[in-house]
């Protein structure tokens, strides 16, 4: 799935230049932590080795924990994908970017080092690290180069059914926030109270399915726009889905979002400046 692994890419890339010196590596740490079920109980340290934890919180951040499966630490997380036969040794596969790029420091067979790769050409790869100099930036290794012990392969194709329907937006509701819908296709009352329950439970307030001021605040500090990758941004597109508007919720604002957006910030007398506030979301949520 091109798009998923592009997102996952821009959203790693966006880290690029975060270090551990003006602690705003902290952030990446703090998300990691923000799992309901931290893997094997463990609550990852300011001063932990983070490339691991780096790669799980982009997963997080993009609701594909599912996908980017969620470990601290690179062994652990190595055999999790084994466990899936998701893991290729370097002889024997090419490639592709999304993919999670192993180091073997030791030589001792061991995972020691994690990233995500952004390209491979000419035999070379890109990778996206965290703590990688003491914070995230890139690296590029040849494919022969010793020090790569494999490659975790995240299932994106698992992701290929979209959500591009009333009744698809009640299947992921009931999956992912055990919202206990009938999957009937009618956008009403509980489907909408729902997503709004989902859009609490993203910003880590009471989902409460009720629109009052917590969430009003909380609304405005999770604008999303063109060019966001989030959770938030795939509850928006359900929302817009129920509101009568064709697209696929795959949690990408890009330009199908946007024009709905502004379409439905024009029909119910919003500024149409494209982005879902406060305002936005109320309106969205509505039972009207």
């Amino acid at each position: 799935m091109a798009d998923l692994r592009a997102a996952v890419i821009s959203a790693a890339a966006k880290y690029i230049g975060i270090c551990e010196k003006d602690g705003s590596h902290k952030k990446i740490i703090d998300l990691y932590n923000r799992q309901e079920k931290l893997p094997r109980g463990y609550t990852v340290q300011y001063t932990d080795a983070w490339c691991a934890a780096f790669v799980t919180a982009v997963g997080v951040q993009l609701g594909i924990s599912h996908i980017l499966l969620p470990e601290c630490g690179v062994g652990e997380m190595v055999r999790l994908y084994k466990a899936q036969n998701r893991f290729r040794m370097p002889k024997s596969y090419t490639p592709k970017p999304g993919d999670l790029v192993i180091y073997d420091w030791g030589g001792d067979g061991w995972g020691d080092h994690v990233g995500i790769l952004e390209k491979y050409a000419n035999g070379k790869l890109t990778v996206i690290e965290g703590n990688y100099k003491d914070g995230v930036g890139r690296r590029e290794v040849t494919k022969n180069s010793k020090n790569l012990l494999g490659y975790c392969l995240p299932d994106y194709d698992s992701c290929s059914g979209k959500i591009d329907t009333v009744k698809k937006v009640q299947q992921h509701l009931n999956f992912t926030y055990d919202a206990k819908l009938a999957v009937d296709g009618i956008p009403g009352a509980k489907t909408k109270k729902a997503l709004l329950a989902g859009l609490q439970t993203e910003w880590k307030i009471d989902p409460d399915g009720i629109f009052g001021p917590i969430t009003a605040r909380a609304a405005n500090k999770n604008v999303v726009g063109r060019g966001c990758c989030s959770e938030t941004v795939r509850l928006l597109q359900m929302l817009l889905l129920c509101a009568g508007y064709k697209l696929t919720a795959d949690g990408i604002f890009g330009g199908k979002t946007e024009n709905a957006l502004v379409a439905f910030q024009k029909k119910v007398s919003l500024a149409p400046d494209g982005l879902a506030g406060k305002n936005t979301f109320r309106k969205l949520t509505m039972d009207s």
